[in-house]
């Protein structure tokens, strides 16, 4: 879920450092989305708030992270640790597919505005345990 104003706005990674900052010192934010990717769980046109990450990342957190110079909004999958960093794969609520690994330096913050509710969980693995 594209969270740029329009589809041509481009986030540098110095920018995004200074949102991830700002979001840091202020404690939460509010963004609108344009897409539909984690509809019905996040409508388009909806506003989400967003907070730090003070914790691991679990299965089915909905998070805000940087990729390809987007802010997107997707939910975890997946969360694995390494010596080094955490990384955690992610796929939009509508989709079939998973997203790149994201590592957590990559990670705005958590929405606290949504939650995925049990029976979407249910459906969510679902969906994927079919296609095994």
């Amino acid at each position: 879920m594209d969270l740029s104003k329009t589809s041509s706005s481009r986030i540098e990674d110095r920018e995004f450092f200074a949102l991830k900052e700002f979001l840091g010192r202020k404690g939460k934010m509010r963004f609108p989305v344009v897409s539909g990717s984690m509809e019905p769980v996040i409508m388009t046109g909806e506003v989400i708030e967003v907070v730090p990450i003070a914790s691991r990342l679990n299965a089915f957190d909905i998070i805000v992270f940087h990729q390809e110079g987007q802010l997107v909004c997707h939910m975890v999958v997946k969360s694995q640790s390494s010596l080094s960093d955490q990384q955690v794969l992610t796929s939009g609520y509508r989709y079939q597919y998973f997203d790149l690994p994201v590592k957590k330096d990559k990670v705005l913050g958590y929405v606290t505005s949504h939650r995925i509710s049990f029976w979407r969980r249910v459906k969510f693995t679902w969906r994927f345990l079919r296609k095994i």
